[in-house]
């Protein structure tokens, strides 16, 4: 009867992982030492010493243990790979890339190794670079979710909305079982006005998930979106009851702004904002839309300072930078408005540059040209903004206030009539009886 001899050596390596396996890493680091004693040429010592050091977050003695392991075998593609990975820990990421470099030309090409490379990629904004190597991995592997999710929060993120469903597409037809899927295919159809789709959508992940509340919460936002604010407060009492969790009372207080019940909403934003365990700025906003137009301008002040203050460099954050200048100038403190005003050109201007997309940032300039009485730069950031879209009420709204501070009356309300047209929100706050 032919038997299998098993070395030493191998031995011990075996008794390290089982030892690895349960986290008993120091223990797991004896036996692979007793392997080395045994055979110091044995590469595979080496390479399970590199693993377990990572695991202890001693990085030095990783790196020691796999630079071992291409001593003896300088083709070894995956100990590149986790000499990549130790460098990215240690946030040495060029070399990590170098690493990387050599694993694929070692034909170690596993789909891993690109997700980690578009990580690193959207950890310094590069989405380019990282959408290219979400493709990469997804290449290599069809079943890869977290690549597909990734890669279609890239494109929600850029507003690229039919990239991203076709993308959340893919992904449920090979995992129809991810919640994430439906939740943001349902999303992105309802913020392309796709409502009949994100209806559908709906429908097929509540009856695949039928006890998730996730879904139901999505229900309210299309119930919103399609204006339908007395069912969506029905359904949001009806499903949550009394609930205190921050997003169904943030989501009940925009109802409620919606259907004009402006002291109730101000009371659950202030809930929300009293309640925060960590800065809130989306509720600040919407409070110092209320406060503007409440004229408690000290109190939307206070909160756009905040957001300033505390914020990420987010939508909310670039709105505090006008609405501060817009408060200065409500609260008649002239030259520190001038100053803001001035100021929030360039922050604008500079994070343009960087976010082309976010137009956003060409409306608060043109605002803030417009204050500062600077028509030719106001009328020159609106008329980019209706180049790009013909369909952007707020910029013939703006244009039209530009033209009635200049006296042409005509031009005016020709782009007020526009603003109205592209816009029923415009077109219901310009004419309140039209309601």
């Amino acid at each position: 009867m032919e038997t299998n001899n098993v070395s030493q050596v191998e031995e011990y390596n075996q008794q390290g992982k089982v030892l690895y396996s349960l986290e008993k890493y120091n223990e797991a680091i004896e036996m692979y030492r007793k392997g080395e004693s045994e055979d110091p040429m044995y590469k595979d010592t080496y390479f399970n010493l590199g693993e377990a050091y990572v695991m202890l977050d001693q990085y030095d003695k990783a790196k020691e243990s796999f630079n071992k392991v291409i001593l003896i075998d300088k083709k070894s593609g995956i100990t590149y790979f986790h000499l990549g990975n130790v460098e990215f820990l240690l946030g040495n990421n060029d070399l990590g890339r170098e690493y990387y470099a050599k694993a694929i030309n070692n034909e170690y090409d596993d789909a891993q190794l690109y997700v980690n490379l578009a990580t690193i990629a959207e950890e310094v904004s590069n989405n380019g670079e990282a959408i290219k190597n979400y493709n990469k991995a997804i290449a290599r592997d069809k079943f890869r979710v977290d690549a597909k999710l990734r890669k279609a929060l890239i494109y929600i993120g850029e507003s690229k909305y039919d990239e991203a469903l076709q993308t959340l597409d893919n992904m449920l037809e090979f995992n129809p079982e991810i919640f994430e899927g439906h939740h943001y295919k349902a999303l992105v159809n309802i913020e392309m006005g796709n409502y009949s789709e994100a209806e559908r959508t709906l429908e097929k992940a509540s009856s695949l998930f039928p006890d998730d509340d996730g879904f139901a919460f999505d229900r309210i936002i299309l119930l919103e979106k399609q204006e339908k604010y007395d069912e969506a407060l029905n359904l949001i009492n009806v499903r949550y009851g009394d609930s205190q969790e921050r997003n169904i009372l943030l989501e009940k207080a925009k109802i409620l702004l919606a259907k004009e019940k402006i002291d109730e909403a101000t009371t659950l934003f202030e809930q929300v904002k009293e309640t925060e365990e960590v800065f809130d700025d989306e509720t600040r906003f919407y409070l110092i839309n209320i406060y503007i137009n409440t004229n408690k301008v000290e109190k939307a002040l206070s909160c756009s300072e905040d957001i300033i203050t505390n914020a990420e460099k987010n939508s909310f954050y670039f709105a505090a930078i006008y609405y501060k200048a817009l408060c200065l100038t409500k609260l008649g403190r002239v030259f520190e408005a001038k100053v803001a005003y001035e100021e929030a050109i360039k922050i604008f201007r500079f994070a343009s540059s960087s976010n082309p997309g976010m137009l956003d940032l060409v409306i608060y300039r043109a605002l803030c040209y417009k204050e500062l009485r600077d028509y030719n730069k106001a009328l020159e950031m609106v008329n980019y903004l209706i180049a790009i879209s013909e369909d952007m009420g707020e910029a013939y709204l703006i244009r039209a206030e530009i033209y009635q501070e200049l006296n042409e009356i005509d031009k005016a309300d020709a782009d007020r009539s526009a603003a109205a047209s592209k816009s029923k929100v415009l077109g219901m706050l310009m004419n309140p009886s039209s309601k």
